[in-house]
This record gives structure tokens, C-alpha cells and sequence, in this order.
């Protein structure tokens, strides 16, 4: 039975009572951190399933590209305080903006439209034809400069859909007019100021993109099912593709450097012509609006993002840029599909041969996609502003 004259108080001294207590503010020190953390992630969701949102792409507070949501949807801890607000973007959704790192789960509204309906009147149309409207935004750092340019292209595929096409047609997008803004940020001695830039080209050049699209895109059964709202595909080091549903809609996400040793790429190639490229990183988001029974076909294509990071070497940069020292590149662009036509092999090869003419000081980016970055708008009307020629 407990008595109190039986229980003896152990003995305290300072030295235990500091211990003690050091403990205990480590401890609310702790808690108190973990708690701030938690408030603190920012993660990405569709506003109509509460679904995150992978690899979102997330733009810093100056425009540019910094980083890409996580598989929970969350924006990286490695995303600065300084960086904020955001602007988070994703294909088939409405961008929008991040305030402050403690702002939660923040959810994304669909960006719902819908293309021109193809219209099929003969069985020997075979073959695609896909219209669409590419931009990108780029950044390359130098000892001497910054280059900062926004690029507005359209560009055309065709793509067999049936293995009686016995034109191949083309996967690598084929330019068909091109306006490039470019603003850049000198800090050689003998600039004292900046560089605005216009450029154009109202020629198609053949597929010289070093991006394609497939002609075909295999859906999981786990996905098509329903047994399953993601499924990742594995490569040889690293995840290959990540296949995701939300509502109706597909979501295409590969890492076309999974397979490679160390993540990086660099084309032999290019290093006899004295240009040596490393390629660290080229990712592709793809959007399909098609309720899938197992394959997908790029007419049900809507929308593609793609992040590429690489770093220019060899004689050739070292001589174009009047340096010994690396250039990294960083580019994000996306590509929105405009209109689509089924074509016959004849068809098909005279499109080929007579590409369709695109106006360079027309054609304008379709009305029901998302505005660029702020940054982008402002350095193009800048540009518009101070070149009569601009466009």
C-alpha cells in the first residue's frame, strides 16, 4: 500500500535538472519544427477527385523553371522560400499561382475544350495528321551571360494508325514557322547593356526536333480496369513511365533517360563534330482524352509538357560561346494540338512533300490554352515594343 512517508523523492541535483530540462526544450524544439514542416508542403491536387498531381511543373517567381511536384503531388523541400509565389503548371489544367510555402493542399481546375472532330469518310485513310501549336521556354548560363528566349512554332506529324498504312510517315515533329523572343542579360565589361532580340523562320526545315511521339501508347490493364488509379512501369535504374487516371482522362508520364547509366546521355555523334551534349534529364508528360481499352493512339492526344536539361561541351561551345568553362541549358515546352485530319498513303506523301503554309506573322497560340509565364508575356511585348518587325 502506498504511503507517502514510504516514497522518497530521487534524489535531483543541477546537473540532472539541466540534462532534464535540455531535453524537454529539444523535444517542443522538435515538435514544434515537425508541425511548422507539415503546414509548410505545398501539395497539388485535381479540384474535382482530390487526386495529387505528379510532375507538375513549377516556375519561380521570375519565370523561371525550377522544379517539378513529386509523385504525391507535393513541391519540393529544395524550393526556397525566396522562389514564391509560383506559378504551377500542368497539361489539361488551369496554372495557378502559389503564394507562400505554407499554403497547403492547393487544388488545380480542369482546362476542359474540345478539339475539332475528325471526320472519317473513306476506310483507306490509314494515316494522322496532327496540327499543333509548340512553345518552350529556355535558359542557357554562361561565365559572360544569361539567355533568356520564349519560342512560339507550329508543327505538324503524321503517324500510321493501322498496319495497312504503307506510308511510315513522321513521329519527329516537323517545323513549319517559328518566333523566337530572346532577351540576353550580358555581364561581359564591354556590354553595358542588355540584348533584345527577335528572330523568324517561315521555312519548313525537315524533323530536326530531337523529341518524338509514339504512334501508339500501351494503357496497364490495372489501369484500364480501374484496380489501380497509377501504375509505374520500372526501367533498367530508375522508373521508366508512370501511368496515372483522373476522371476520364489519361496521364502519360516517361523518363526517356531511365535506362541510362548515371542519368545522363550524350550522343557520340555529336562529339565528331566537335559538339558534346549531356543530357540530364528528358521527361515527357502526355494527356489522352479517350476512355481506353487497352491502347492509346496519338488522335486521342491533347496536350504534351517536356522538361530537358543538358550541358554543352566540346570545341564547338567553347568556340561559340568564347569559353572553357560547361554550358548548362534548361528547357520546358509544351505542345497543344490544334486540329487532325486521317489522310491516305498519296495524301499523306504529298503533305510530305508540300508542307501546309503557315503565316509567321498570324498564326497565334489557340484560344483555349493557358497564358505563359508573367515573365514570358512581358519579355515578349517588350520585344513587340522595341522592334517594329516583331510579331
Amino acid at each position: 500500500m502506498f504511503s507517502p512517508s514510504s516514497y522518497t523523492i530521487p534524489y535531483m541535483n543541477a546537473h540532472h535538472f539541466r540534462k532534464i530540462r535540455r531535453g524537454i526544450v529539444l523535444t517542443a524544439l522538435v515538435f514544434i519544427f515537425s508541425s511548422l514542416c507539415a503546414d509548410a508542403t505545398v501539395i497539388i491536387t485535381d479540384a474535382e477527385t482530390g487526386e495529387p498531381l505528379p510532375k507538375a511543373s513549377i516556375f519561380d517567381s521570375k519565370g523561371c523553371f525550377i522544379a517539378i511536384t513529386e509523385d504525391n503531388g507535393a513541391v519540393p523541400t529544395t524550393v526556397e522560400a525566396a522562389a514564391y509565389p509560383l506559378n504551377i503548371r500542368y497539361v489539361g489544367y488551369v496554372p495557378i499561382e502559389v503564394s507562400a510555402p505554407d499554403a497547403g493542399k492547393v487544388a488545380m481546375l480542369k482546362n476542359t475544350y474540345e478539339l475539332p472532330e475528325i471526320v472519317v469518310d473513306n476506310a483507306e485513310r490509314h494515316l494522322l495528321h496532327v496540327l499543333a501549336y509548340e512553345r518552350s521556354y529556355e535558359y542557357e548560363y554562361t561565365i559572360a551571360d544569361t539567355l533568356l528566349r520564349f519560342t512560339e512554332r507550329m508543327v505538324d506529324f503524321v503517324f500510321p494508325l493501322s498496319k495497312k498504312a504503307k506510308f511510315k510517315g513522321w513521329q519527329n515533329a516537323r517545323k513549319l514557322a517559328e518566333r523566337q523572343y530572346i532577351h540576353n542579360v550580358k555581364y561581359r565589361k564591354e556590354v553595358k547593356a542588355d540584348t533584345l532580340i527577335y528572330k523568324e523562320n517561315t521555312s519548313a526545315r525537315g524533323h530536326n526536333y530531337f523529341y518524338a511521339l509514339a504512334d501508339k501508347y500501351e494503357v496497364p490493364e490495372d489501369l484500364v480496369n480501374g484496380a489501380s488509379s497509377k501504375v509505374v512501369v520500372d526501367g533498367k535504374y530508375s522508373p521508366k513511365a508512370t501511368w496515372s487516371k483522373v476522371g476520364k482522362n489519361y496521364f502519360l508520364a516517361t523518363d526517356d533517360l531511365a535506362d541510362k547509366k548515371d542519368h545522363v546521355w550524350a550522343p557520340a555523334i555529336l562529339k565528331l563534330l566537335g559538339l558534346s551534349l549531356e543530357f540530364t534529364r528528358m521527361e515527357f508528360l502526355y494527356k489522352f482524352s479517350a476512355d481506353a481499352t487497352g491502347s492509346i493512339t496519338p488522335d486521342m492526344m491533347d496536350e504534351v509538357a517536356y522538361y530537358l536539361n543538358f550541358i554543352g561541351k566540346g570545341k564547338f561551345i567553347k568556340k561559340a560561346m568564347r569559353q572553357s568553362e560547361p554550358v548548362p541549358v534548361q528547357c520546358y515546352g509544351e505542345l497543344y494540338v490544334v486540329d487532325r485530319a486521317y489522310l491516305t498513303d498519296e495524301e499523306a506523301k504529298a503533305l510530305q512533300k508540300n508542307p501546309p503554309s503557315v503565316a509567321v506573322d498570324t498564326f497565334q497560340a489557340p484560344p483555349h490554352i493557358p497564358a505563359p509565364p508573367a515573365e514570358f508575356i512581358r519579355l515578349k511585348a517588350e520585344i513587340m515594343a522595341s522592334n517594329p518587325d516583331a510579331h
